[in-house]
């Protein structure tokens, strides 16, 4: 038996993707990736205070524009295994956070014709701030991939 992997697909900040499955339809837009002392939301409620890093961390995030453009509704199960590898030794598994709900739900979901800002983030240590990374996750079957290097 042979099983073939599907190519990863480069991601390309300000790019946006399709993946089409069953009768859904998912459109997402890369907004980069940041090192970030804290999590800002679009939330009036107090996330903010409780997304603050600690001194001798920052957050890895990976900010994405999501849209269900038809079919079923997403939700988060639809980002599988957010991976965050850096330096080819230290791997992460990102969280995920709503950035648009009054609540900012880590368990997002988007109906048809919806959309909505989700982080992919991780606290990392600020001594692997200087080194390469690779964030990786899959969305309908396409796996997806960023390389960021130190110049």
């Amino acid at each position: 038996i042979i099983n073939v992997e599907p190519k990863q697909t480069e991601l390309v900040e300000g790019a946006t993707y399709t993946s089409k499955y069953e009768i859904t339809e998912i459109q997402f837009t890369f907004n980069g990736a940041t090192y970030q002392d804290e999590i800002y939301t679009h939330s009036t409620n107090m996330f903010a205070q409780y997304y603050k890093n600690q001194s001798d961390s920052q957050y890895l995030v990976m900010r994405l524009f999501i849209e269900n453009l038809g079919g079923n509704s997403i939700n988060y199960d639809e980002i599988i295994d957010p991976k965050l590898l850096v330096d080819n030794k230290y791997n992460y598994n990102l969280q995920q956070l709503d950035m648009n709900s009054s609540v900012c739900s880590q368990f997002w979901s988007l109906n048809p014709l919806e959309s909505q800002d989700v982080y992919l983030f991780y606290s990392v240590p600020n001594k692997i701030i200087d080194k390469e990374f690779e964030i990786s996750f899959t969305i309908g079957g396409i796996p997806y991939v960023y390389h960021h290097s130190q110049s």
